[in-house]
């Protein structure tokens, strides 16, 4: 079997602030003319460079590559989305939505919610690998901006193990999870990121005419999402240091690679570091031609 792996740090993105004030269509198109695309944001610590490229005088809104897309599906907060969801633990009948988008826990069973319930919920600290039970109540995405703010993210749960630990320290109480469900879709189809950074009570789709995503300078580069008219500067995705390797595996047996792309991940970064790349380096698997994370060698 065979995959491509995409490497690269976080102090080698590239964003370029263009002062034009385009439509999102123009400015994707002039993006992909000069660049690579409109931005993709991947984390926190691509966020801070993105709003670093700004003019600082400039405190108005600024187009990224976030779209609206036709296909609602679920994904972790701090996640890269091209990880597919292999463990979920849904309650009987969940979830049953419409509208319900964020997921929420009690004990052992998952259910869907309004994203707007106020409750407790349960942070990830990515650098020790703990999960941290907050006992303030907030909805979803509010709590999703504590947790960045104090640790890493939302909690994913990758696994009944992780679920485990996490029980342990939750108590009988509903809390957050970081799993929410939006078809928000990059311009870049190549990243796949299921990071979203928006403000308070959005988006909101106002008018049912908002399907593109600014940046707001005036309130801490918060998204805001806006008809795709609006003629707003935009910040374009620059080429960068990037590696795309393919990586191939033998196995014996029936192997499950997709359930184990994120633990495969994990080795390769280890084994990279060792090798002296810096220790913020990102990988992230690349969907190949027809799809697919992996396929069998030719």
């Amino acid at each position: 079997m065979t995959g491509l792996c995409s490497t690269y740090s976080a102090m080698s993105q590239q964003y370029q602030f263009i002062s034009e004030f385009k439509t999102w269509a123009e400015a994707q198109e002039s993006c992909r003319k000069a660049h690579i695309d409109l931005a993709t944001v991947e984390d926190m610590r691509s966020m801070r460079s993105l709003l670093k490229t700004v003019d600082p005088q400039y405190l108005g809104l600024v187009w990224i590559g976030l779209e609206r897309g036709m296909e609602q599906r679920w994904q972790w907060s701090l996640w890269n989305s091209s990880q597919t969801i292999t463990y979920t633990n849904w309650g009987e009948g969940e979830p049953d939505g419409p509208g319900d988008t964020c997921a929420m826990k009690y004990e052992e069973i998952w259910t869907d919610a309004f994203c707007s319930i106020v409750t407790e919920f349960i942070c990830f600290d990515e650098s020790d690998g703990k999960y941290i039970a907050v006992d303030i109540k907030k909805p979803w995405h509010e709590a999703q901006l504590y947790c960045r703010a104090n640790y890493t993210d939302l909690a994913p749960i990758p696994n009944s193990t992780v679920e485990k630990e996490i029980e342990k320290i939750a108590g009988p109480y509903w809390y957050w999870t970081g799993l929410f469900q939006d078809s928000w879709e990059w311009s870049d189809k190549r990243q796949m990121s299921s990071f979203r950074y928006w403000m308070s009570g959005k988006p909101d789709n106002y008018g049912g005419e908002e399907g593109c995503t600014a940046i707001d300078m005036s309130n801490g580069g918060l998204w805001d999402d806006l008809s795709c008219n609006n003629n707003l500067p935009f910040i374009c995705l620059g080429e960068g240091k990037k590696q795309i390797v393919q990586v191939t595996f033998s196995s014996v047996g029936d192997l499950r690679l997709n359930d184990l792309s994120v633990a495969i991940l994990e080795q390769i970064k280890s084994k990279l570091i060792a090798s002296g790349l810096p220790p913020d380096i990102r990988l992230t698997w690349r969907r190949q031609s027809d799809g697919r994370l992996f396929r069998p060698r030719q």
